[in-house]
């Protein structure tokens, strides 16, 4: 009897935990029916887990052996003091330990992602530092002790370097912006009296837009690497001692508009591709070029040439009025021209200085050059130009006029009233009949040139400059 009341016992607390249906050894199933006390819902069904297949009888509790077999598996974790024993829970399964990584996990919704810190850009004053400090190597001598300042990366504080506020270089809304970082835009170290060599360091300051060096004591050639300087418009070089050829380098510069290399010892013939470039000066005097004058010449746009003092040869080409209008100041004396004067040059109406003087050109002047409206300074002295020489007296702007030692044979009315009384006039040594400093009459019968029609060279079309109303004889 007491072992019919523990069995039905336990099988009643197995029911109110969910156990709603045994299996005994009989076969019989029993469903004690409590899935229909929730409100007609039925209580899922959960099977019985398969049982043991170890043959072994089913052990008792240690408190109370029995030979014999029993139906019901009694939990061996059970203590024997205990008539009902709870049923051992299954053990939670342990996931595998899997060795990986440690990642971290994604920021919450209310964290904020720090950014990166955003690199500091390199600024032009980097390669600038370096730049400079080749250049300071390669000076031998600085009278003056300009490179004392020439200390430390702020190149702006260094002597002759003049900076810009440059670009800012943070743009971007997510980071924060920097103060702009200044760049290199232009050298001055005029008279500085430096002595050394240009290196092609230089070529690192990408922002110079001025390079002026003039009355130093630099030498050598100008590097090849300097064609990098992408944002160069002046380079002035004069009065050094620079030599070799003329420097292929500042035709490759593109925004060049002012070239200076005056007072050196560069030699060879000038490159047509010169002419050709958008230059507004051109100072080349004063050097040893030579060869035959480029024909490009009447292709400049530039309002200043100054090609004086070199030892070039040949004629002036016809082409010339079909240079720009804005021509002031046109210098090629001391030079071996020969040949006539284009009547073109009459077609500057700007022209403010003109000097041929010291060539051996010859023939008439053409009367188009009566007409320069603006001339200040006109010099035709030392070649053997004849004829009657035009009516320059007349222009109320000329201050200076030179023709002496030439073969002139008359002059206009208004200048022969000038004669005596103009002290920036000079018509000394020419051909004029009862002239004063006349030639001897023996020099001036045999006249160079004299049968040279200059008067018979075409006027250039078209005329940029406006139409001259002239009869040419």
């Amino acid at each position: 009897m007491a072992k019919s009341l523990f069995l039905f016992t336990f099988l009643l607390y197995q029911v109110l935990q969910n156990e709603a249906t045994f299996n005994f050894n009989g076969g019989v199933e029993i469903d004690l029916g409590f899935g229909n006390l929730n409100s007609g819902h039925e209580i899922p069904h959960h099977p019985t887990p398969a049982p043991s297949t170890d043959s072994s009888p089913v052990e008792t509790p240690t408190t109370a052996p029995s030979t014999a077999s029993s139906p019901v598996e009694t939990p061996t974790t059970a203590p024997a003091s205990s008539p009902v024993q709870n049923p051992t829970p299954a053990p939670t399964p342990t996931p595998a330990t899997v060795s990986s990584p440690v990642q971290t996990p994604p920021p919450s919704s209310d964290q904020k992602e720090i950014p990166n810190p955003t690199p500091a850009p390199i600024t032009d004053q980097n390669s600038a530092y370096t730049a400079l400090q080749a250049w300071k190597s390669a000076i031998t001598d600085d009278p003056l002790k300009i490179l004392d300042t020439w200390v430390g990366p702020n190149v702006c504080s260094y002597k002759g370097i003049f900076c810009d506020e440059g670009d800012d270089h943070h743009e971007s809304s997510s980071a924060p912006s920097s103060p702009p970082c200044p760049n290199v835009a232009s050298i001055d170290l005029n008279h500085g009296r430096l002595q050394g060599k240009l290196v092609k360091e230089l070529s690192l300051l990408k922002n110079l837009s001025v390079l002026h060096l003039n009355t130093n004591r630099f030498s050598g050639e100008i590097p090849a690497s300097l064609e990098q300087l992408l944002c160069l418009e002046e380079l002035d070089l004069s009065n050094n001692n620079l030599t070799g050829p003329f420097p292929a380098v500042a035709l490759c510069i593109p925004n060049l508009a002012y070239l200076d290399l005056r007072f050196n010892s560069f030699s060879g013939p000038i490159p047509e591709a010169l002419f050709t470039k958008k230059l507004d000066a051109v100072f080349l005097n004063d050097n040893n070029f030579e060869g035959q004058i480029p024909q490009s010449l009447g292709n400049s746009a530039a309002s200043v040439m100054n090609l004086a003092n070199n030892k070039l040869t040949g004629s002036f080409p016809t082409n010339f009025g079909t240079l720009g209008c804005n021509v002031k100041e046109f210098v090629f004396l001391n030079n071996q021209l020969t040949g006539c004067m284009p009547p073109g040059f009459g077609l500057f109406s700007d022209l403010e200085v003109f000097d041929v003087s010291q060539n051996s050109l010859t023939g008439q002047i053409p009367q188009t050059l009566s007409k320069l409206k603006n001339i200040q300074v006109m010099n035709l002295g030392n070649n053997k130009f004849s004829g009657e020489m035009p009516d320059f007296c007349g222009i109320k702007t000329l201050e200076n006029l030179t023709v002496s030692n030439n073969y002139f044979s008359g002059f206009s009315h208004d200048c022969s009233k000038l004669l005596k009384s103009h002290k920036g006039f000079n018509f000394s040594c020419n051909c004029v009949p009862g002239g004063i400093f006349g030639r001897p009459s023996s020099e001036c019968s045999l006249i160079p040139g004299a049968s040279l029609n200059c008067l018979s060279l075409p006027i250039p079309q078209p005329f940029p400059c406006g139409k001259l109303n002239l009869t040419l004889v």
